[in-house]
């Protein structure tokens, strides 16, 4: 196996742990929660603002995840 085959392997397991659909879901949720918060329309700050939220929401997600799962998985009896 090359370094470039191995490095794009590494890469789509990671990908795959960080369960992007379910980042998906949770980030969809948020920004409805938050567009549903403001009265009437968002005003430009406050869809910048969220959208601002929704990236770090995304990020804290797919970084938290995969440790989840981890202890999830080694905290279960067998």
């Amino acid at each position: 196996m090359t370094t470039t085959a191995a490095q794009s392997s590494v890469f789509r397991q990671f990908y795959a742990l960080t369960k992007p659909r379910v980042i998906q879901l949770i980030v969809f949720c948020a920004l409805i929660g938050m567009v549903l918060a403001v009265p009437g329309l968002p005003t430009l700050a406050q869809t910048g603002l969220a959208a601002v939220a929704c990236l770090g929401i995304w990020l804290v997600a797919a970084a938290r995840l995969p440790s989840t799962a981890s202890w999830s998985r080694a905290l279960t009896p067998r």
